[in-house]
């Protein structure tokens, strides 16, 4: 997708900049209109968010329009929910690999082989590369990372670098200390981690 976008707006720098914004933020374009799913956002909105003025916007409007690929692609762009944020905030850390042009297969593989070897829980995971700009992988894990795990990863061939989100126990902003659900996988209380993986049934 970064590919054609940077074809398609290589003249107009700030189109180019509205339409990657709108891409990676979920935002399709239907019938000349902007969609989070079925909530239309005014383009008064989206022309403020991007700082441009809105004949900027009906422009980049024209532009997609006119060109059938990637008016087809915008039509059917969808938001997915990112627990990367929301992770800390109940006990669970976040770790998000660089990796160098041209090896996201190779570093894809091997670190899914790595946290399967290791029983490592993993609840989400989010990657991307387009083969040209540097590509990353970001996962969302239960259990913390022990230092010698986090090396391990490193040492993998074409991880440029490692950012790690530990959840802060004692912040304020700890939400498991609050919440009023008993069984939950992320309270030490809970009956669920008292049980294995094969015996815990819900």
């Amino acid at each position: 997708m970064q590919i054609l976008i940077e074809n398609v707006f290589r003249d107009s720098p700030s189109r180019k900049r509205i339409v990657e914004g709108l891409f990676n933020m979920g935002i399709s374009i239907r019938a000349g209109r902007f969609w989070i799913g079925p909530i239309e956002i005014p383009t008064s909105e989206v022309a403020k968010a991007f700082s441009v003025n809105r004949r900027t916007v009906y422009e980049t409007l024209r532009q997609i329009e006119a060109n059938h690929v990637i008016a087809t692609i915008m039509a059917n762009v969808t938001s997915d929910v990112d627990c990367s944020q929301i992770a800390p905030l109940i006990g669970n850390q976040v770790i998000e690999i660089d990796i160098a042009t041209g090896l996201f297969q190779k570093v894809f593989m091997e670190f899914s082989n790595y946290i399967t070897s290791r029983s490592i829980n993993v609840t989400e995971v989010l990657s991307r590369t387009d083969g040209k700009k540097k590509s990353f992988i970001r996962a969302v894990i239960r259990n913390i990372l022990h230092d010698q795990e986090i090396e391990d990863i490193a040492k993998m061939k074409g991880v440029l670098k490692i950012r790690l989100t530990r959840p802060d126990l004692d912040s304020p902003s700890y939400l498991c200390k609050v919440c009023e659900v008993v069984v939950c996988p992320n309270k030490v209380s809970s009956p669920l981690q008292q049980e294995t993986t094969e015996t815990v049934r819900i």
